[in-house]
This record gives C-alpha cells, sequence and structure tokens, in this order.
C-alpha cells in the first residue's frame, strides 16, 4: 500500500485577527485570506509561544487536506481544506503599512447585531413629540391656575367672621378659576403669564373645569 504525499505549497496569508480558540488552549484563530480564497476564512494555528499574531502579512507553508467542493469540475485550490504547517517563514509586513494594506483589502462584513436607531418620535420636532410637550406644559398651567384661585378665594374670605359651606366654597373657586382660565394669554403652551400682562381674544374651554371636584 502506497501513501500519497500531501501536497504543500507555501502562500502569503493576509492575517486581520487573532483569537483564542474556544475550545483548544494552545491553538489561535485567525481570520486570514489567501489568494484563491474570495473570502476571509478562519485558519488555526498552534501556539509556538507568541502572546498574540499581529495583523499583516505572513508567508506560511501549507498543507492540502480533504476536498469539500464536490460540485462542478475541476481541482482548484479553492475546492480544498487547507492548514498551516509552518506560520512566519518569513515576515514579509507586519510594519505599520502593512496593516494598512491588509485594513484596505479587508471585505466588508455585516455587523454581529443589528444598529439600533434613535426612535424617530424622539427628536424633540417630531409632532407627537411636541403635542406631548404642550398638553404636559398645559396641564401644568390648569394646576397653576387653580391654585390661583384658591389663593384669591382665601384672600377675599380671610376676614369671613362665619365658614361657608363646602358646596360653597367649590363653587366660588371653580368661578374663579373658570374667570382666569377665559383669558385667552394664560391657556396657551407658553405658560401662566405675570399678573399684569394684558389678554384679549376668545375663551378656551377647559377639562380641568368640568372635574368632579369643582362641579356644582
Amino acid at each position: 500500500m502506497t501513501t500519497e504525499t500531501p501536497i504543500q505549497k507555501e502562500e502569503v496569508l493576509n492575517v486581520y485577527g487573532c483569537a483564542q480558540h474556544p475550545k483548544f488552549a494552545d491553538t489561535w484563530v485567525l481570520s486570514a485570506q489567501s489568494s484563491f480564497q474570495k473570502e476571509v476564512k478562519d485558519w488555526w494555528l498552534k501556539k509556538t509561544g507568541e502572546s498574540h499574531v499581529e495583523d499583516g502579512r505572513y508567508l506560511c507553508l501549507i498543507e492540502r487536506g480533504n476536498k469539500w467542493a464536490t460540485i462542478g469540475e475541476g481541482d482548484d485550490d479553492w475546492r480544498y481544506n487547507w492548514k498551516i504547517i509552518r506560520f512566519n517563514m518569513q515576515q514579509e509586513a507586519p510594519t505599520e503599512e502593512a496593516k494598512f494594506e491588509a485594513m484596505d483589502a479587508m471585505p466588508i462584513r455585516p455587523p454581529d447585531v443589528p444598529i439600533v436607531l434613535p426612535q424617530e418620535t424622539q427628536r424633540d420636532d417630531h409632532p407627537h413629540k411636541r403635542a406631548s410637550i404642550e398638553k404636559q406644559t398645559q396641564d401644568n398651567n390648569k394646576e397653576k391656575i387653580l391654585r390661583m384661585a384658591t389663593d384669591i378665594f382665601i384672600a377675599q374670605n380671610y376676614h369671613a367672621t362665619e365658614p361657608l359651606p363646602v358646596p360653597d366654597v367649590l363653587k366660588r373657586i371653580r368661578v374663579t378659576y373658570l374667570g382666569l382660565w377665559d383669558i385667552p394669554a394664560w391657556n396657551t403652551y407658553d405658560g401662566v403669564p405675570d399678573i399684569d400682562s394684558d389678554a384679549e381674544g376668545s375663551p378656551q374651554s377647559d377639562g380641568l373645569g368640568d372635574s368632579a371636584l369643582l362641579e356644582e
């Protein structure tokens, strides 16, 4: 029985990355590409004392293994699995220039995880965001006007000798509140103005005036 001599050849590998093999502690996994490969592939390399393999071009002795591409005719090198027998027989260029060349030759690959873009609705100029800001501000204005109406009622009745029934208190606060709210400049997005501000225009309706607390 005759044993075929394994086919070996010298080949320059462009190395684009080096990582620890997930199972074998004595093995590197190189992201590299040979001249007969169209894509970057994983090449296994037995460690020989180096702490890391820098990106660059390395002259290697590789050996052909099993044929994996059996569809179609041909005996091209890319149809076979290859392994590294000797690595960096002559270091061609682990220099800065070679690293830039390797980066330029690196194929563009999609990221491992999808890129998450910020939601359009988070932009300050988005209609939904703007409407939300305006609603929140107007709700704050309602609270300010209600507190102001309460303060006015307290000031008007500070010297009262007899307590008023609760329904009458709520009714008077409601009337004062609605009177303040009917001032157009006081119920807009810009906020409650100073007490001396001038106001013109038609009154606007308000949901707070219809709440159960202020019903007649």
